[in-house]
């Protein structure tokens, strides 16, 4: 898996550090996929949309590329064989434990604890993970029918949770807002 990713975190006017030290680990319990780096897959736009929601508007969007081996990414996006591992997963942990519905992070901090993990990164689609504004709405996703409500999202709310850092070619670098990015695209 080759793409660039970006990282959303607080502008706390620490420019020069941020790129000396991000990516940044989410430590929350909450977090979706566990401990990691968390980043946005491929759309800054998305990257921003986070900035905007969680940081009222003052945020840095760090931009790096990713360098993984398929083999060591869980790919709950593209790859049908993990997902129905991960399937497979909920339906023996439901069956144990005589409870449900599970949540996402409750699967995958099993299978980081009392399986065999080898992964350096997660991969996700988070649908409806966002809250879209209507013109972003309709021009991120196209319909297939006049008639039906499918549709195609050509902006998925792809996330990966870095794991392991040494996927990542590092220093991070400051490409929004502009003023701190010096030009620098990947």
């Amino acid at each position: 898996m080759e793409c660039i990713v970006y990282h959303t975190l607080e502008n706390r006017e620490n420019a020069d550090e941020v790129e000396m030290n991000a990516p940044y680990p989410c430590n929350k319990k909450n977090a979706w996929l566990g401990r990691g780096y968390y980043f946005w897959e491929s759309f800054i736009d998305l990257a921003k949309k986070w900035g905007e929601d969680s940081y009222n508007g003052n945020y840095f969007v760090c931009q790096c590329q990713l360098s993984c081996p398929d083999e060591y990414v869980l790919d709950l996006v593209g790859n049908t064989r993990q997902l129905m591992y991960m399937q497979s997963t909920v339906d023996m942990l439901e069956a144990r434990l005589k409870q449900g519905p599970l949540t996402v992070p409750f699967v995958i901090n099993y299978l980081r604890e009392k399986t065999k993990f080898n992964y350096y990164a997660i991969r996700v689609n988070g649908v409806n993970s966002m809250c879209m504004r209507e013109e972003n709405v309709s021009k991120w996703r196209i319909k297939f029918t006049d008639k039906r409500k499918a549709y195609l999202d050509l902006m998925p709310a792809l996330q990966i949770c870095v794991i392991d850092k040494k996927i990542l070619k590092l220093p991070m670098k400051i490409i929004y807002p502009e003023a701190y990015s010096d030009g620098y695209v990947i």
